[in-house]
């Protein structure tokens, strides 16, 4: 396999092709990372570098700048060029040395930001920063679920930087250091997601079932359940990691147990043989967890459970089977059907989804207007301001709240009951939450009353009389 990835040929250039490379690297460079004020003619040095390995003066030079460029994890706020890495993948050469350069440019940019052992990718050992950004940056400008660029050609680039291609699946699963500490950072995104841009990368992590395995097996909880997300968010296939979600189903955290439960239940069939097997020989919380389980997978675990009864010495585990069995039980009375009149209830009435309005209603809304009117004018008086200015108000004329009033349609809608108090239902009138709800309200007689209702000088609760 390595000597496959190692003997991969690079493709050329012609002349025509490499000045539209150096071109497109030129403004993807100068726009993600170098800015406007970057010395004429050093975006094409950097282009010339990745392209054929000349110029790597400008690697130098890009490193040893006070640039700070925003890159990574760091960089998922920033604007996406028309020029950025998705676009660059369809027109550069299938070259794994080349996109080791542009991966090393990359990292030049990100020097002065972060100190040499940074990598929010636990499983990278603090190594490969070159790599974690080369894929954050892909993330970044991969529209949702969208492949880029495959998986084996990410492994020939690592090849190619002479390092173990194992780490493409390392850092894909593991969050925890050599002494068993989670290192995964809750404020950034968690490294899978850089690794879903990558083309067949669940056939790359069959060949590395060894590290998924040390993934599911990690000592803290929370790396667990990151791995088992992990396994969900890249599509790899769990059948031949069953015995370890099994085991993961029934454990001691909960968390983990939640993460792991959905996938139980989507291949009862694989996972029953392992869950009766946890259920018969594990300790008593793991009997206790895998009885659970067992209870939701359907009602071909009856029998087992109806044996495991008889068999079980954990209260406990006992009550938890008892309890299983009543639930599954079928209903032994006739003519009841989906429950009802099982517990001695009547059904539940239809409620009317408008309530009656009485021209009651119409009369205190009659007097809500005139009360507004009457706040209104004392408040323009009271107003040193209004006074001093001139400023008058125009009343609302009665002909026009008279036509709002009549224009309320008889129901209104039951959502605007607010409360009920001594038999009565009570709406709210202020700011018009009840009456410019209703559609039917023509659009110049709700702006009329609008005014009205629009004012914060005034509130008031309309009495309803009539019941739901």
């Amino acid at each position: 396999m390595l000597e496959w990835l190692k003997s991969k040929a690079p493709q050329t250039l012609e002349t025509g092709e490499r000045a539209a490379v150096v071109k497109a690297l030129s403004a993807h460079f100068t726009t993600r990372l170098l800015g406007k004020t970057a010395a004429e003619g050093f975006a094409e040095r950097l282009a010339d570098f990745v392209i054929g390995g000349e110029n790597a003066d400008a690697l130098r030079e890009l490193a040893a700048a006070q640039s700070r460029a925003a890159i990574g994890f760091d960089g998922f706020g920033a604007s996406r060029s028309s020029e950025n890495l998705a676009t660059l993948v369809k027109i550069l050469p299938q070259d794994p040395a080349l996109y080791v350069r542009l991966a090393s440019v990359y990292e030049a940019a990100s020097r002065q930001r972060y100190a040499p052992q940074f990598s929010p990718m636990p499983g990278f050992g603090g190594g490969h920063r070159w790599l974690y950004l080369f894929l954050a940056e892909l993330f970044h400008v991969a529209p949702k679920n969208t492949k880029i660029l495959p998986a084996s050609f990410v492994e020939a680039m690592i090849v190619a930087k002479e390092e173990d291609p194992s780490i493409l699946v390392r850092g894909a699963m593991i969050v925890e250091d050599q002494q068993g500490k989670n290192q995964l950072c809750r404020w950034l995104p968690p490294p899978y997601n850089c690794f879903r841009p990558l083309i067949g990368f669940p056939e790359v992590a069959a060949r590395y079932q060894g590290i998924v395995r040390q993934a599911l097996h990690q000592t803290d909880a929370g790396a667990r359940v990151y791995a088992l997300t992990a396994l969900s968010a890249l599509e790899i296939p769990i059948a031949p990691y069953i015995e370890e979600i099994a085991e993961l189903a029934v454990s001691g955290s909960k968390e983990v147990r939640e993460k792991a439960a959905p996938m139980v239940q989507g291949a009862v069939a694989e996972f029953r043989p392992l869950l009766e097997r946890h259920a018969a020989a594990g300790s008593s919380d793991e009997r206790y967890h895998a009885v659970r389980l067992l209870g939701r997978t359907g009602g071909e675990a009856r029998a087992f459970l109806e044996e495991r009864l008889a068999a079980e010495r954990s209260a406990k585990v006992v009550d938890a089977i008892k309890e299983l069995l009543a639930e599954a039980k079928p209903a032994s009375t006739p003519g009841l059907q989906h429950g009802e009149g099982e517990f001695g209830l009547e059904p539940v009435p239809e409620v009317p989804v408008h309530a009656p309005l009485d021209e009651q209603v119409r009369a205190d809304l009659r007097v809500c207007i005139d009360e507004f009117e009457r706040q209104s004018a004392e408040a323009l008086a009271r107003n040193n301001f209004a006074q001093i200015r001139g400023m008058t108000r125009a009343p609302i004329s009665p002909d026009t709240a008279d036509n709002t009033i009549y224009s309320v349609p008889p129901t209104l809608p039951c959502t605007d009951i607010i409360s009920s108090k001594n038999g009565e239902n009570k709406r709210s009138c202020g700011e018009g939450a009840a009456l410019s709800a209703d559609p039917r309200l023509s659009k110049s007689l709700s702006s009329d009353f609008g005014r009205v209702w629009g004012s914060r000088l005034w509130w008031r609760e309309v009495v309803v009389p009539t019941k739901l």
